[in-house]
């Protein structure tokens, strides 16, 4: 107000239209202010919502990284599941059976094409079939001479080049398809896994940290190891040690048995632990570990809980996961949950676990139901059954249903398979006595990969 009146006696009669022309230009400034402000509201508005999006997006992805089994779901509600549900295919290769390659238990199966490489638990041996079951080479070597081991922890296969962990010996030794020794390499731990990457990369899991020795009362020294969780070793291709990695001491956990099983999908190379911890793992390049699933058993008890004597005594109203098998698109689990044998599929696509009740129904071609226990490709898992196993399986079908008993009313959904494949079943089953060696199920599962990506 003392401005313009200043500006009255300044300028006289111009003073009021010199006022209002200052007024003027003040409101076009506080306009031009406001429409600042209002456009600094805009974009502060946009930036919360787009950091909204961005840590929404951020943690949809943590999540899918981390997806959580839900195993409750899966135990307490089952259903019956058709195979044609999960998979596109099955077939049969009846192993040839001769005094050189009888075997009796099937422990683990490797396929590197064209040949399957099974270890015989009892046999303590690794048997060599090609792709139509053709015997090709039995790898036998049991003593303590330099080319020889005494037991078959673990091995794999690469490059036509068998890799043997014996840990009774700690050492792993070499052997080509045909049975050739190609060496044998010393290693200073107590291991019970090993996964070959390539020629030069090799992972090996051992049970210990620390070595240590006792001389006994007959002079004699001998080497004990300290039970202190697991650790990962990875060597070159003549075992000159590269560096360690997941050292598990002091997780509280150490003395629980852990066994870890490698798996690869795609490239991407996966481990977990029998009953020890809830997660599974993906192995990056440099040797970190990152979360794939989570097995989320909500307030159920572990058989964990118990001691360490009583660790696969699973009690009324406990859980143990066995197995863990993956493909693209689903995760098959196998555990006992309240003192029954349950049997679980995670569909990574839907993020849904169900139960199914006993195997996978054989609807392709009305044989023996089916759950993957062996990983052979990226969508192509097996199981074995001996030839007898199979017969007795589908005479008791046909003996209850001409007794005029309702086996698919009363027990389980009745099976639309093919008929033609069934038959084929039929003749090859034929061809063998309750002597022949196991039949391993081939079983394609679904899968939404898309390859072109």
């Amino acid at each position: 107000m003392i401005a313009y009146k200043l500006l009255d006696r300044v300028v006289g009669e111009d003073s009021n239209r010199l006022s209002l022309l200052i007024l003027h230009n003040s409101y076009l400034c506080v306009k031009q202010i406001y429409v600042v402000i209002i456009r600094l509201y805009v974009m502060k508005k946009i930036l919360f919502i787009l950091s909204v999006l961005i840590i929404s997006s951020s943690c949809y992805e943590r999540k899918d990284e981390n997806r959580r089994i839900d195993l409750v779901n899966g135990f307490k509600n089952r259903n019956f599941i058709f195979l044609n549900e999960v998979a596109e295919d099955i077939e049969y290769i009846f192993l040839e059976t001769n005094d050189n390659c009888l075997m009796a238990s099937i422990r683990k199966v490797i396929f590197v094409s064209p040949y399957y490489y099974i270890v015989d638990s009892s046999e303590k041996s690794i048997f060599i079939f090609d792709e139509s079951g053709r015997f090709i080479n039995k790898i036998s070597a049991i003593g303590q001479g330099p080319q020889e081991y005494l037991e078959i922890r673990d091995f794999d296969v690469y490059n036509n080049v068998l890799y043997i962990l014996d840990r009774e010996q700690t050492k792993v030794l070499k052997y080509y398809t045909n049975g050739k020794f190609i060496n044998a390499y010393k290693i200073e731990e107590y291991a019970t896994r090993l996964k070959v990457i390539k020629e030069d990369e090799i992972l090996i899991v051992s049970r210990n940290s620390d070595i240590f020795t006792i001389d006994t009362a007959i002079s004699q020294t001998k080497t004990y190891y300290k039970n202190e969780g697991y650790v990962f070793s990875e060597y070159d291709r003549d075992f000159n040690l590269i560096r360690k990695f997941k050292y598990m001491k002091g997780t509280g956990k150490e003395f629980s048995s852990p066994v870890i099983s490698f798996y690869k999908q795609r490239d991407t190379l996966v481990y977990w632990e029998f009953n020890i911890y809830d997660t599974v793992y993906t192995i990056l390049k440099d040797g970190t570990t990152e979360k794939r699933f989570i097995l989320d058993s909500g307030k159920l008890p572990s058989a964990l809980e118990l001691k360490y004597e009583e660790l696969h005594i699973v009690k009324s109203g406990q859980f143990e996961i066995g197995t863990l098998l993956e493909t693209d698109d689903y995760v098959f689990i196998h555990g006992v949950y309240d003192r029954l044998l349950h049997r679980l599929i995670y569909k990574k696509n839907e993020n849904q676990t169900i139960g199914c009740e006993i195997s996978l129904l054989n609807n392709l071609d009305g044989g023996s139901n089916f759950w993957p226990f062996y990983k052979f490709e990226d969508n192509k898992t097996g199981a074995s059954l001996f030839p007898y196993q199979i017969k007795k399986y589908l005479d008791r079908e046909v003996a209850e249903i001409q007794s005029g008993y309702d086996f698919y009313d009363d027990y389980r959904p009745k099976l639309d398979y093919d008929v033609e494949k069934h038959k084929k079943l039929l003749e090859q089953l034929e061809k063998t006595d309750d002597m022949s060696n196991p039949v391993l199920m081939i079983v394609t599962m679904k899968s939404s990969f898309n390859h072109e990506n």
